[in-house]
């Protein structure tokens, strides 16, 4: 199994049908709100954050697919994992060069 479908498989493990319709009443998905159309797996985001953690050594071709996901959480894993690799880069950047 490669990574992407290895961190899927993962990712829907963690889902619930109860999550899944309460966020839909959270985020107001029906007919003309503000969410309207948006599908979610039901994840909460602590989880989530985790399962992120776990994977944030994914590269750029893992990541590529999720951020035009139908689901909502599938979008959100691809912005926790960008969001780290451009912490960890700038934090990289700031260190002065060994022996300085």
């Amino acid at each position: 199994m490669n990574k992407a479908k290895e961190i899927g498989a993962q990712r829907h493990a963690l889902s619930s049908p109860d999550t899944t319709a309460i966020l839909q009443g959270f985020f107001k998905t029906g007919p003309g709100q503000y969410g309207a159309g948006d599908v979610f797996l039901g994840i909460n985001i602590p989880p989530l954050r985790a399962l992120a953690q776990k994977h944030r050594d994914a590269n750029l071709a893992t990541v590529a697919a999720l951020p035009s996901s139908k689901y909502h959480e599938e979008r959100m894993f691809a912005l926790l994992l960008l969001s780290s690799s451009i912490r960890r880069s700038t934090r990289q950047a700031s260190r002065p060069p060994p022996g300085t």
